[in-house]
């Protein structure tokens, strides 16, 4: 029987391959089913894509949970678990991105270099939204920088720029967030006001 954190692996590392198996041929219409289908077979094959299910997962070791889910049910944990899905869904697919976009954006090519962009700001705002401690998310963010480099083949040069480039229009438009409430205050509040007028 598999233990909580087994299963998590397999199902991890099997929704990876999915994705990139998609990513690479959108009209072959690949199913999770299938991927765990083929992982399961005997020989040569099952064993191959049991290991980069494996290898897959180890890459994202700071998902996994010994917890069984029905003793952490509450709504909190639901939210922050719902957090972490899309942080992983977003990671992955700035991985992804860098697959498709990276060569081209590092040739300069303008609209790959803003897709990439695009997609690496996104991962970057999901890592800042996990709940957790600054650690943790330092070490989604160092996973993001190390997968992200391997996609375009040990490049770390250039995808370091480009994650720096990533976490300043980041950075910028989150503090444009927060101050817009003190540049442009809410009418709202004068109509609550009674000055006896």
């Amino acid at each position: 029987m598999l233990s909580i954190r087994e299963a998590s692996r397999f199902v991890i590392g099997a929704a990876i391959i999915r994705d990139m198996a998609l990513k690479a041929t959108p009209d072959s219409g690949i199913t999770f089913e299938n991927v765990a289908t083929m992982a399961l077979r005997d020989g040569a094959d099952g064993q191959s894509l049991r290991s980069s299910i494996d290898k897959l997962a180890d890459q994202e070791g700071a998902w996994f949970r010994s917890t069984p889910p029905h003793t952490l049910s509450t709504e909190r944990v639901m939210q922050t678990r719902a957090q972490e899905v899309r942080t992983l869904n977003e990671s992955n697919l700035a991985v992804l991105a860098t697959l498709e976009f990276g060569p081209d954006a590092a040739a300069g090519k303008p609209e790959a270099r803003e897709a990439l962009q695009g997609r690496l700001q996104a991962a970057i705002r999901a890592v800042d939204e996990m709940p957790g401690s600054t650690t943790e998310r330092r070490a989604l963010l160092g996973s993001l920088r190390n997968q992200t480099s391997d996609a375009l083949g040990g490049d770390s040069t250039f995808m370091a720029q480009q994650l720096q480039r990533a976490q300043k229009v980041y950075l910028d438009r989150f503090r444009e967030e927060r101050l817009a409430a003190y540049t442009t205050p809410s009418l709202d509040r004068s109509d609550d006001l009674d000055l006896g007028m």
